[in-house]
């Protein structure tokens, strides 16, 4: 082949590292080196990925622990990063454990991952709420809340109450659980992330019987390739809490 046909490929990739890069967020040291080779950064993102992957295949904590470290020094710009793969931690691969014990682990798995992503990530504040989120969520579960007990050495429900009153601490926030989920809604709308918010209004909805109805309206239509909120649906998102201090998510 001719070396001019091999600089081609080249270029192009050179040219859609640029296209994609971000100037990075100030990182722990352990991650800047990575970050200092600016739009060439983004040509092992794939590499990592497909690392999560396998690590969720392989159930390997400790796996997606190195592989969200490396996509973090890759991507740190990208807020939503320790939020999902936590999420997949706590539900994709819990809900797939062959006991509760098992499951326990993964959850207690995903706290670590939130933990590990409050040090590095700009998204704290969804981070605290997802890990009270989880904690409350799964320990609906009779014996998986006994599970995680043994290996928090408290209630989940208790821990989950702290995650939540230290992300009320960081500010912008209403009192009570419900309103703190309805938060972590709205933070993962604005991170692109619909259906996932999705199931937390769907959960919100079980818990807030006065705006249930709305609740599930919004939760139905996140769940489409096109959401469009329009009507009495986007009337109840501009004047209530928290929706309404964010009226551009909702204008589309």
């Amino acid at each position: 082949m001719s070396r001019k046909l091999l600089v081609v490929p080249g270029v192009a990739c050179l040219a859609l590292a640029a296209t994609l890069w971000e100037a990075p967020r100030p990182l722990p040291a352990r991650l800047r080196l990575p970050s200092l080779l600016g739009p060439l950064r983004v040509l092992p993102v794939p590499f990592a990925w497909a690392e999560v992957g396998e690590a969720m295949r392989d159930q390997s904590a400790e796996r997606l622990l190195r592989a969200a470290r490396r996509l973090q020094a890759l991507l740190p710009e990208h807020r939503a990063l320790w939020v999902l793969l936590a999420w997949q931690q706590a539900y994709a691969l819990s809900l797939a454990a062959p006991d509760p014990g098992r499951a326990a682990d993964r959850i207690v798995e995903a706290l670590g991952l939130v933990e590990e992503g409050l040090g590095v990530s700009p998204a704290r504040q969804e981070l605290l709420l997802l890990a009270g989120f989880m904690l409350q969520d799964r320990a609906r579960d009779h014996r998986l809340a006994t599970a995680l007990a043994e290996r928090l050495g408290e209630d989940p429900i208790r821990t989950a109450a702290r995650y939540y009153d230290e992300a009320a601490r960081l500010g912008h926030l209403a009192r009570g659980d419900e309103d703190l989920i309805l938060v972590l809604g709205v933070r993962l709308v604005g991170l692109g992330e619909r259906r996932f918010a999705a199931r937390v209004f769907a959960h919100a909805a079980d818990r807030r019987p006065d705006l249930a109805e709305p609740l599930r309206a919004l939760a139905a239509e996140l769940e489409r390739d096109r959401p469009r909120f329009a009507g009495d649906l986007l009337e109840f998102l501009l004047r209530t809490e928290p929706f309404a201090r964010e009226p551009d998510l909702w204008r589309r």
